[in-house]
């Protein structure tokens, strides 16, 4: 729903509690924010205009700032069938004016919808090299320059979220969202050395290709196009200076031939 949607649930709850004698107000505000979940700030006026409690749904992960909220606020739950260590509470205790407590919760059915699982449990088993290929990478994590954030990364992730949108795929940008959100906090407990990481530019990088229709055989090579200049760059930095340290690291597997000049070739 968006702001007029709102604003109709704002301009009528008081009357609508007073003329039905409601003990409580349970709203679901699941896709609030304009169809993608539902932010803090969203959130917060529905409390301010009288809502009690408030459900979610399956997009709930889809605005980051709401996270926190999930955690701090009881009267906000997720699906209670989310795995345990989800963010947030499947379940509340709401106490009625007369001293009741009621409890509140939601469960997210499975009927047309995708399997549930957890990122975070996913993540884990990665960082412990236990699955994929037991590198103990999260790939497109980090970088070997920006630590905090990847200024690119941020300003691509926009355009990210609306492609998702047109291409009716926000699901798997919101596991998307989730990861980004998540990584950093599990490689900081499992890192000795530490100084900070963060979703850089090809994180999102593959998920756009498959949105555009890209085949899968031209993933590598379009990211190989735009950095050969950068790459030849660094080795001949490292021919004439003799440099330790080059990025990125590279291996000849061409035959060795003469040279031919130009003008030959």
């Amino acid at each position: 729903m968006g702001r007029a949607g709102r604003d109709a649930v704002y301009n009528n709850l008081k009357h609508l509690k007073e003329n039905y004698k409601a003990d409580v107000i349970i709203i679901n505000v699941e896709n609030a924010a304009h169809g993608f979940g539902v932010t803090q700030g969203i959130a917060r006026e529905f409390l301010e205009k009288g809502c009690d409690v408030m459900t979610t749904g399956n997009h709930v992960w889809q605005q980051r700032d709401i996270v926190p909220f999930l955690e701090e606020s009881k009267q906000i739950i997720r699906p209670l069938n989310y795995p345990e260590n989800s963010p947030g509470r499947g379940s509340t205790i709401f106490e009625l004016a007369n001293g009741k407590r009621i409890l509140i919760t939601q469960v997210l059915g499975r009927l047309f919808m995708d399997a549930v699982d957890n990122p975070a449990l996913v993540m884990d088993k990665l960082l412990k090299k236990q699955a994929f290929d037991r590198s103990g990478l999260i790939y497109g994590i980090g970088h070997a320059v920006y630590s905090l954030s990847d200024p690119r990364a941020l300003i691509f992730e926009k355009f990210v979220q609306q492609l998702s949108a047109e291409k009716g795929r926000e699901d798997e940008y919101a596991l998307y969202a989730a990861i980004a959100r998540l990584a950093p906090g599990m490689i900081a407990e499992r890192r000795k050395m530490y100084k900070g990481v963060s979703p850089n530019i090809d994180f999102y990088s593959g998920f756009v290709y498959d949105m555009l229709g890209l085949p899968v055989e031209l993933f590598t090579p379009i990211f190989a196009i735009s950095r050969v200049t950068g790459w030849s760059a660094h080795r001949i930095e490292e021919l004439v200076g003799g440099s330790k340290i080059i990025r990125p690291a590279y291996k000849s597997v061409a035959e060795k031939r003469a040279y031919v000049p130009l003008v030959d070739r």
